[in-house]
C-alpha cells in the first residue's frame, strides 16, 4: 500500500497589474495621507454653497476684525475672524478655494497641451525642430 502525501494547492495571487499598483499605493503611507487632503480640499471646494456658515459678500460692519475662535475674544460665530468688512474669513475661504483649483487646473492643462505638442513636433520632424525645441526647454 502507497501512501500519497496529500499537499494543498495554493491559490496564486492575483498579480494583475492594477491590483498590484493599488496595493502599492495603499501601502504608501505617504500617498494616502496627500490624496486624503487634496480629496478633502476638492470635497471643501465643491460643497461650499451647503458648509459656508455665513454669506460670502455680506458686510457687517459691527462684526469687522473680530479675531478666530481660538483667541480670548473669538466666538465660534466667526471660526476664523472676520476682515475689515466684517465679511466671515472662513466662507471666503471655501469659496475661493474653488476659483483656485479652476485656475490650478486650467495651467496645468495648458502646459501639458503646449508640452506635448512642443515634444510630439520634436520627435516626428526631429532635426533642426528638435534641436530648437530642446534649445528652447533647456
Amino acid at each position: 500500500m502507497t501512501t500519497e502525501s496529500i499537499t494543498a494547492v495554493e491559490p496564486t495571487p492575483d498579480l494583475s497589474p492594477g491590483r498590484a499598483l493599488r496595493a502599492r499605493m495603499l501601502a504608501h503611507k505617504g500617498l494616502c495621507i496627500g490624496l486624503a487632503i487634496i480629496v478633502a480640499g476638492i470635497l471643501l471646494a465643491l460643497l461650499a454653497p451647503l458648509i459656508a456658515p455665513h454669506d460670502l459678500y455680506a458686510q457687517d460692519l459691527a462684526r469687522r476684525l473680530l479675531p478666530p475662535v481660538w483667541d480670548a475674544r473669538g466666538t465660534w460665530q466667526n471660526l476664523l475672524g472676520t476682515d475689515h468688512l466684517g465679511r466671515d474669513y472662513l466662507s471666503r475661504l471655501l469659496y475661493g478655494s474653488r476659483i483656485s483649483i479652476v485656475i490650478g487646473v486650467a495651467a496645468a492643462s495648458i502646459g501639458c497641451l503646449i508640452g506635448v505638442t512642443l515634444g510630439m513636433c520634436a520627435g516626428y520632424f526631429g532635426g533642426r525642430v528638435d534641436e530648437a525645441v530642446s534649445y528652447l526647454l533647456h
